[in-house]
C-alpha cells in the first residue's frame, strides 16, 4: 500500500503550459474561476509535486483559497509570500485584499506601506485603490442609510480616473488591466 510513486518529469514547456492553464482558470475572471475550482486545485497539486521547490506556485494556492472564501488560509499564504519576498508587490496587494475582505482593520496599514513603496506596480496600486474604494463605498452606504444621502467617496472618483487613464495607456485591451498584479511573467521562473 505504501508504494513510492515515480512521477514522470515533464519538460519546462509542458510545465509552463500547465501553469498557464491554472493561471487562466483562476485569474481570468477573478474572483470566480473558468472551470471547477476542485479541478484547478488538483492540477495545482500536481504542479507542486512536479516542482516542489517553486514558491511562486503558492500564489495560486492563495487565489484558490480566495475563490473558496477561505480568508484565513489565503491571508496566511500571502503573508508568508510577502515575508519571503515572493511575487512582490502583487502578493502584498493580495494580502491587503484578503485582510480587507476578512474584516481585519490592519489592511489599511499594509496598504499605506505598499503605496509608499517606490517599487509598487501600477496594477498593484490599482488593486489597493480598488480595495480602499470598496471599503469607502460600504461606509458611504451605511451613512446613506442613516442620513438618506449618498456621498460618493473621493477614493472612488480617484479609482475611476486611474482606471480611465490606465485603459488609455494600455489601449483598453491590455491583459494587465484584467489580471491581478503579480502575473506579468517574471515570477514563474521555470
Amino acid at each position: 500500500m505504501n508504494q513510492i510513486h515515480q512521477y514522470p518529469t515533464c519538460t519546462h514547456e509542458l510545465f509552463g503550459a500547465l501553469v498557464e492553464i491554472v493561471r487562466m482558470s483562476v485569474v481570468d475572471q477573478f474572483p470566480t474561476t473558468r472551470i471547477d475550482v476542485d479541478d484547478v486545485e488538483h492540477l495545482l497539486e500536481a504542479l507542486h509535486v512536479m516542482r516542489p521547490n517553486l514558491p511562486e506556485l503558492h500564489l495560486f494556492d492563495g487565489f484558490v483559497h480566495v475563490v473558496r472564501g477561505n480568508w484565513r488560509e489565503a491571508t496566511a499564504i500571502f503573508r508568508a509570500l510577502v515575508d519571503q519576498s515572493v511575487g512582490l508587490p502583487g502578493s502584498k496587494a493580495m494580502l491587503i485584499y484578503c485582510l480587507s475582505s476578512s474584516g481585519d482593520a490592519d489592511w489599511r496599514i499594509v496598504a499605506n506601506q505598499l503605496l509608499d513603496d517606490d517599487g509598487v506596480t501600477p496594477q498593484a496600486r490599482m488593486l489597493v485603490h480598488a480595495v480602499m474604494a470598496r471599503n469607502d463605498v460600504e461606509q458611504a452606504g451605511e451613512y446613506a442609510l442613516a442620513s438618506g444621502e449618498f456621498v460618493e467617496p473621493e477614493s472612488l472618483r480617484q479609482l475611476r480616473a486611474e482606471s480611465v487613464s490606465g485603459e488609455a495607456g494600455n489601449g483598453a485591451s491590455g491583459s494587465a488591466a484584467t489580471e491581478p498584479p503579480m502575473f506579468d511573467g517574471q515570477y514563474l521562473r521555470l
